[in-house]
């Protein structure tokens, strides 16, 4: 159930975009991944992932996403490096909206049982099918740290990332900044709980041609959820979202509340 259901990621709302009506959805996702291992340090692999939304009023609303990838990993002692390749293709309503491409290294370290670093950078050239004002190429860099408690059954991960995107139409050029907070601890030994937070400021380089400002974003989004493992391949969560956007341009205010019911397998 989604309390306001938006189309399109936040630097991309346009009036309509944000339809000011909840929803209720099913959504369907998918992620599979095949690995050769050439040898004890270096693999090769292929993975694809699959998203579909089925609004029950809303179907201009519906998404589906299809991303294909390949990647190449090798590691060292106790550090991970990672080449990542994806094209991801975006449906709205069933029609195209954008498409991409993003490459992505990623050093993993891991120095101590009780720690995990991971630095990556994604380069990604997006093409825009609803206009080509919105095609743009993207640089991203991110951190995250891990901590490990009680023989990693407790977690706590921070975490911050950069992006500055360079498009075709002036008015979507900008630079972001996040930060994040998460936590996942056992309740009991087949129930836990989870939490996450993030904070994003987003400024956009040039004047909003409609507004005749230059746009600022704030963005902050909260989330909790229960899962209880059902067997080894099996479990299912309950969980709850807060998003809140706060613009200097009215017309992209936006807040979200968002509640869900998922059954997740792994084989």
């Amino acid at each position: 159930y989604d309390s306001n259901v938006k189309a399109v990621p936040t630097e991309l709302l346009k009036a309509g975009d944000i339809s000011d009506k909840s929803d209720s959805r099913g959504v369907f996702s998918l992620y599979g991944e095949r690995k050769v291992s050439i040898s004890d340090s270096f693999s090769l692999g292929v993975n694809y992932a699959f998203f579909q939304s089925l609004h029950k009023k809303l179907t201009e609303f519906d998404i589906q996403n299809h991303a294909p990838g390949a990647f190449a990993a090798y590691q060292s002692g106790t550090t991970e490096y990672k080449l990542q390749y994806n094209y991801t293709k975006i449906f709205l309503g069933g029609s195209k909206l954008l498409a991409t491409h993003g490459v992505s290294p990623t050093v993993t370290l891991s120095s101590t049982p009780s720690q995990m670093t991971q630095v990556s950078y994604l380069y990604e050239r997006k093409h825009s099918y609803r206009s080509r004002d919105e095609d743009a190429n993207s640089h991203s860099a991110r951190v995250n740290v891990f901590f490990f408690f009680d023989e990693a059954k407790k977690v706590v991960h921070v975490g911050g990332s950069y992006k500055a995107e360079k498009a075709t139409g002036p008015q979507f050029d900008f630079r972001q900044g996040e930060g994040s907070l998460g936590v996942e601890v056992p309740l009991s030994p087949k129930l836990k709980i989870s939490g996450d937070g993030s904070v994003v400021r987003k400024v956009f380089d040039n004047v909003d041609t409609t507004a005749n400002l230059k746009r600022a974003d704030w963005t902050l989004t909260g989330s909790v959820k229960l899962t209880k493992e059902l067997s080894k391949l099996l479990s299912v969560s309950a969980g709850y979202t807060r998003v809140q956007n706060k613009s200097n341009i009215a017309a992209t205010d936006y807040n979200q509340n968002i509640v869900s019911l998922t059954l997740m397998g792994n084989f």
